[in-house]
């Protein structure tokens, strides 16, 4: 009992130093970026996706890709520890939807870097 509540708090302590939250908390926040582009968001999705996968072992995250009803693509990435997930918040969160003719891309993320890498990788293919 002891053991198993020591666990708990130490990976409750590890999730808040991360900076961690669910998709929907992240979404209060105003995004990190909020841009429009005229690429389709398959192909948004897939340029963000395989940059933040080649990155995913330098920042330590997992990352997936989803898509949405909307017609759309959300892609996650979770905090990662020696290949394992340690907690099951959402640091980065990017939502691709759909408008007339274009995409709508959205970062939400408590996880900058002094280069801020993240809304750079995501900039850089809109």
């Amino acid at each position: 009992m002891a053991k198993s509540l020591a666990f708990g708090l130490m990976a409750c302590a590890l999730a808040s130093l991360a900076g961690c939250a669910s998709q929907a908390s992240l979404r209060e926040a105003h995004p990190v970026v909020d841009e429009a582009t005229k690429q389709t968001p398959d192909r948004v999705a897939g340029c963000i996706g395989d940059k933040l996968e080649a990155l995913s072992s330098v920042s330590h995250t997992s990352i997936s890709t989803d898509p949405t009803e909307a017609g759309g693509f959300r892609i996650s990435g979770h905090q990662m520890l020696n290949g394992l997930n340690i907690t099951p918040d959402t640091i980065l969160l990017v939502d691709i939807a759909p408008e007339a003719g274009s995409s709508r891309v959205q970062l939400y993320t408590y996880f900058l870097t002094r280069d801020n890498w993240v809304p750079q990788v995501v900039r850089s293919c809109l």
